[in-house]
């Protein structure tokens, strides 16, 4: 995951347009991160 997000910034990897990858990419890793940050933290 990190690779591919450093191709993007770098502008050498384009899978969609960046506002479809942050909506359809970017939001629902972040809610899985932090769902398992939070189960993490409950331990």
């Amino acid at each position: 995951m990190a690779v591919t997000h450093f191709f993007e910034h770098a502008g050498t990897l384009r899978i969609m347009l960046p506002g479809l990858e942050d909506f359809f990419i970017g939001w629902p890793m972040a809610a899985v991160l932090g769902i398992v940050g939070a189960v993490a933290y409950g331990r």
